[in-house]
């Protein structure tokens, strides 16, 4: 389904839609949260952690459908299973996260499934 909006109006109107959609069905979910919203609560590490979530998602979501415009579905799919891996090893570099042993165990079985089925969809190809 991505595809075909991609090709039709491209990567960044598609992302730009998904966001605003998104916003839109979270509405609901900030009125009702709303009561708890005092400036007493907003801290300057919460406004520039909002801001980079925003950037770093909307960015995110921008390069996995210029990435859906050119490659395959099943290829992006696989690849896409690292994240969890990635975001462990961001964790690890920048918020002093420790490695544990099923960290590592989970990295190395994560790996191996998308290696294999990596190599599968080149086979396939």
């Amino acid at each position: 389904f991505g595809k075909k909006l991609i090709d039709k109006y491209g990567a960044l109107k598609v992302s730009t839609f998904a966001f605003i959609w998104g916003t839109f069905f979270n509405i609901p979910f900030l009125i009702y949260d709303l009561h708890n919203f005092t400036l007493q609560n907003l801290t300057y590490k919460g406004i520039t952690g909002y801001i980079f979530l925003v950037l770093v998602s909307y960015f995110g979501y921008f390069a996995w459908y210029y990435a859906l415009k050119t490659n395959e579905v099943s290829r992006l799919t696989t690849l896409n299973n690292i994240a969890p891996v990635l975001t462990v090893l961001i964790s690890v570099l920048f918020l002093n996260e420790p490695i544990s042993f099923y960290f590592i165990i989970g990295g190395i079985i994560t790996l191996i499934g998308v290696f294999l089925m990596h190599r599968a969809t080149l086979e396939i190809i």
